[in-house]
This record gives structure tokens, sequence and C-alpha cells, in this order.
């Protein structure tokens, strides 16, 4: 069964070839209008069991499974080298996010929220600075 990448490939292409026209190593860049057409055959297509797609449970209407389907395309549109033109993705702010699931990061904030003393909430702040710095490092 095709993956989730190639499910997006082929909606742009029929998108595309509907248009009469064709992706030719060039960029693809989409209107709101164009997207949201490319995206209803995407979902369709994954709703259907076309490609590969876990998260049925999670999405078992084709409205959620829309939800989620404008979000692949976007990034498939970014990463997908047949799509962007041929440029490798790079990703802008390594480890972004990382500190998210942080338990450290976790206590922290969750000892701010507590506090009332500006003292206390700079030094609390500073830690929490201090280890989101730490992970990026570690990347």
């Amino acid at each position: 069964m095709k993956s989730q990448r190639d499910a997006v490939y082929d909606a742009v292409v029929l998108f595309l070839a509907s248009r009469n026209e064709s992706i030719n190593g060039r960029k693809v860049e989409l209107s709101t209008e164009e997207r949201v057409a490319v995206n209803q055959t995407l979902a369709k297509s994954l709703h259907d069991g076309e490609y590969i797609f876990n998260a049925k449970d999670k999405y078992d209407s084709l409205e959620k499974v829309e939800g989620y389907s404008i979000r692949l395309l976007s990034n498939w549109l970014r990463r997908d080298t047949r799509l962007n033109g041929g440029v490798k993705h790079v990703i802008k702010n390594v480890g972004s996010r990382l500190h998210a699931k942080d338990t450290i990061v976790k206590k922290l904030r969750s000892l701010r929220r507590k506090l009332s003393d500006l003292r206390e909430i700079e030094i609390v702040d500073a830690e929490i600075s201090n280890r989101v710095r730490a992970l990026k490092g570690s990347v």
C-alpha cells in the first residue's frame, strides 16, 4: 500500500492534470481555493483506505480526515522534492519543540504558574531558559 507522501503527490498530480498542467520539476504553489480542492481529493482517498492511514480510529469521519489532510498537504508540499522543485527541505528551528515533552521543563512551568513573587518567577524563568538551551545544544 502507498504512503501518505504518495497520497499527497498523487492528489496534486491529479489536480494539475485536470487543469492540463504538470509539475515538470517546478515548485508547486497552490492558492487557498486550489488547496481546498486538492485536500478534498486527498482526504477522500485517505478515508477510503487507498493509502496507509493508521489514524482511522481518531479521524473516523471525512470531515476529521480533511482537517488532518490539509496539514499533511502543507507538510509534503514543503518536504517532497517532487513537489518543491527539487529542493532539500531544511528545518528552520531545529529543536524548537524539543522541550515541549521534557519533564523538567514541564515541572518548572508548573511551578512558575504557582508563584507570585517576581524574584522567584525570574529565577524559574532563568532555569527554564537554561534547560531549553541545554536541550537544543544536545540535538
